[in-house]
Protein backbone atom coordinates (compact mmCIF):
# COMPACT_ATOMS: atom_id res chain seq x y z
CA UNK A 1 0.00 0.00 0.00
CA UNK A 2 1.35 3.42 -1.17
CA UNK A 3 1.18 6.11 1.54
CA UNK A 4 0.09 9.45 0.72
CA UNK A 5 2.11 11.95 0.11
CA UNK A 6 -0.20 14.73 -0.82
CA UNK A 7 -0.11 18.27 1.59
CA UNK A 8 -2.54 18.08 4.26
CA UNK A 9 -4.50 20.98 4.42
CA UNK A 10 -3.97 21.83 7.38
CA UNK A 11 -0.45 21.59 7.62
CA UNK A 12 1.80 24.35 8.46
CA UNK A 13 1.97 25.82 5.21
CA UNK A 14 -1.52 26.56 4.66
CA UNK A 15 -2.00 28.22 8.12
CA UNK A 16 0.75 30.77 7.94
CA UNK A 17 -0.74 34.22 8.36
CA UNK A 18 0.17 36.67 5.39
CA UNK A 19 2.12 39.84 6.46
CA UNK A 20 0.90 42.87 7.92
CA UNK A 21 0.57 45.49 5.05
CA UNK A 22 -1.28 48.91 5.01
CA UNK A 23 -3.19 51.03 2.39
CA UNK A 24 -2.96 54.83 2.27
CA UNK A 25 -6.39 54.52 3.53
CA UNK A 26 -5.11 52.47 6.48
CA UNK A 27 -2.13 55.03 7.36
CA UNK A 28 -4.71 58.04 6.82
CA UNK A 29 -7.17 56.26 9.47
CA UNK A 30 -4.06 55.32 12.08
CA UNK A 31 -2.55 58.88 12.09
CA UNK A 32 -5.97 60.72 11.99
CA UNK A 33 -6.26 62.41 8.21
CA UNK A 34 -9.26 62.60 6.55
CA UNK A 35 -8.39 62.55 2.91
CA UNK A 36 -5.55 59.64 1.50
CA UNK A 37 -3.90 63.16 0.03
CA UNK A 38 -2.10 64.02 2.50
CA UNK A 39 -0.68 60.49 2.93
CA UNK A 40 1.04 60.71 -0.58
CA UNK A 41 2.08 64.22 -0.06
CA UNK A 42 3.94 62.92 2.59
CA UNK A 43 5.19 60.04 1.11
CA UNK A 44 6.64 62.55 -1.77
CA UNK A 45 8.00 65.01 0.90
CA UNK A 46 10.20 61.50 2.35
CA UNK A 47 7.74 62.00 5.46
CA UNK A 48 7.10 58.76 5.82
CA UNK A 49 8.78 55.05 5.80
CA UNK A 50 9.53 53.65 2.49
CA UNK A 51 7.13 51.90 0.84
CA UNK A 52 6.78 48.49 -0.94
CA UNK A 53 5.49 49.13 -4.64
CA UNK A 54 3.26 46.22 -5.87
CA UNK A 55 2.55 47.58 -9.46
CA UNK A 56 0.99 50.66 -9.69
CA UNK A 57 -0.25 50.60 -5.72
CA UNK A 58 1.64 51.51 -2.44
CA UNK A 59 1.44 49.93 0.41
CA UNK A 60 3.28 49.94 3.48
CA UNK A 61 5.16 46.74 6.23
CA UNK A 62 2.38 47.10 9.10
CA UNK A 63 5.43 46.14 11.19
CA UNK A 64 7.65 49.03 10.44
CA UNK A 65 5.35 51.70 10.08
CA UNK A 66 3.83 50.38 13.72
CA UNK A 67 6.99 50.67 14.91
CA UNK A 68 7.80 54.07 13.26
CA UNK A 69 4.69 55.39 14.89
CA UNK A 70 5.51 53.86 18.11
CA UNK A 71 8.70 56.00 17.99
CA UNK A 72 6.67 58.76 17.21
CA UNK A 73 6.76 59.45 13.90
CA UNK A 74 10.43 60.52 12.89
CA UNK A 75 11.25 62.07 9.93
CA UNK A 76 13.69 59.91 7.95
CA UNK A 77 17.27 61.66 8.13
CA UNK A 78 16.45 63.99 11.02
CA UNK A 79 16.69 63.42 14.44
CA UNK A 80 14.65 63.31 16.99
CA UNK A 81 14.48 66.36 19.50
CA UNK A 82 14.88 65.11 23.03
Amino acid sequence: MKKDTRQDPGSAVSKATPPKVYTAKDLARILQYDATGTIYRMHKNGDLPKPLPLGRSLRWDGNKFDEWVNNGCPQPGKRRKE
